[in-house]
């Protein structure tokens, strides 16, 4: 997600969609996974935010998908399909 160093090219491993670190890494740990398809294309992904309990906000974890509404649920592995904190409209 993170911009290359110096002016380098965008590629896998840096995207260019987010500098590194985000404000709020210090509360919140961020993980991105894309989902691969059977023809090994990504035709989607998932990303969760869970707080960190260090800081006291370890009780919701926050989720979004290519649908880009947030979700979020006490339980990580339930988080997909928890309740909409935010729906995406266009």
């Amino acid at each position: 997600m993170d911009f290359p160093p110096q002016g380098g090219d965008l590629d896998s491993q840096r995207a260019g969609l987010s500098q590194l670190p985000l404000p709020m890494q210090a509360f919140f740990e961020f993980s991105y996974t894309a989902r691969e398809s059977q023809e090994a294309s990504y035709p989607g992904y998932q990303l969760v935010v869970d707080g960190k309990s260090a800081v006291r906000l370890g009780f919701y974890h926050y989720c979004s998908d290519e649908a880009r509404s947030i979700g979020f649920n006490t339980s990580r592995q339930t988080c997909p399909n928890g309740p909409i904190l935010h729906a995406h409209r266009d």
